[in-house]
């Protein structure tokens, strides 16, 4: 099953990472099963976003030389970080291409003290108050929300906002998601309503989500990774990368864009989870 509701580790349970220059097993990098889009903002993890929909939780703090063995290819973790995110203690997800190789790395700002962290609300009226004051904040969502839908809309405005969920089948949006801002980051969550990003998010990322509307996308240099849309998907920005996005409707994407292990299916029982026997055939950049 592609859908990022399941996971398939190829490693052996609580094995650890083998070194990429020799055989001897690293002591820092440990792999765990678990599901890449439920890790909480601020804990010692990496995620390993693979092209065929597999994700691979990574925790520990291994070297740079060392190994994360993943279907026989070598990621380094330690290189990937510290090239990509420039902030000291940032967590990651790292996207590979149908070869293995990294073809993008999202990163999230360090959990200490210069990041503003703020929990979403739910106000009086049931709906929900989305706080962004600050730009470079994240946002995340108080556990006694997991698995409610959360009526309402949400727009990011602020610079460099990250949304936090809590996983697909735990944070629920009930509305629509429009992010208006640069170099924002949207994480482990479900959009009953469509998903925007407009002119005016440039360099910004969705992963790890499930989206019941559109994902229309205008801004360059937008990535996105494990998504199930049951819409269409509309990306005209430039630059754009796309890793194992599945599409229920239509398939409209820029032929400039990189799309990696996308697919098309059908949910002809309209419940919004992607069985096997959906899941239809693969989809390239361009209009289809």
């Amino acid at each position: 099953m592609r859908s990022i509701l399941k996971i398939s580790i190829v490693l052996a349970s609580l094995s650890l990472v083998m070194a990429c220059s020799d055989d001897e097993p690293s002591s820092g990098w440990r792999v765990s099963e678990g599901d890449g889009d439920q890790t909480e903002f601020g804990d010692d993890s990496a995620v390993i976003v693979a092209a065929d929909g597999n994700t691979f939780v990574v925790t520990g703090s291994g070297t740079a030389g060392d190994c994360v063995d993943i279907d026989g290819n070598c990621v380094d973790l330690a290189d990937v970080q510290g090239r990509y995110c420039d902030e000291e203690g940032a967590q990651a997800d790292v996207i590979l291409n149908e070869e293995g190789d990294v073809i993008e790395v999202i990163c999230y700002p360090p959990a200490d003290d210069g990041t503003p962290v703020e929990e979403l609300e739910v106000g009086d009226d049931g709906k929900i108050e989305l706080p962004q004051n600050e730009s470079g904040s994240v946002i995340i969502f108080p556990e006694d929300t997991d698995g409610t839908v959360l009526e309402g809309d949400l727009t990011l405005e602020a610079e460099r906002t990250t949304l936090f969920g809590n996983g697909v089948e735990e944070t629920i949006i009930g509305g629509d998601l429009v992010v208006e801002s640069n170099n924002s980051r949207v994480r482990g969550l479900t959009v009953e309503g469509k998903v925007r990003f407009p002119s005016n998010s440039n360099n910004s990322a969705l992963i790890l989500c499930k989206i019941h509307g559109n994902l229309e996308v205008e801004s360059n240099g937008f990535s996105a990774a494990n998504c199930e849309v049951y819409g269409d998907v509309k990306v005209s920005g430039n630059g754009a990368t796309l890793v194992n996005i599945g599409v229920g409707g239509g398939w409209m994407v820029s032929d400039n864009a990189v799309c990696e292990g996308c697919y098309s299916f059908a949910d002809e029982n309209e419940d919004f989870e992607l069985a096997d026997e959906e899941v239809g055939d693969p989809v390239d950049c361009g209009n289809d």
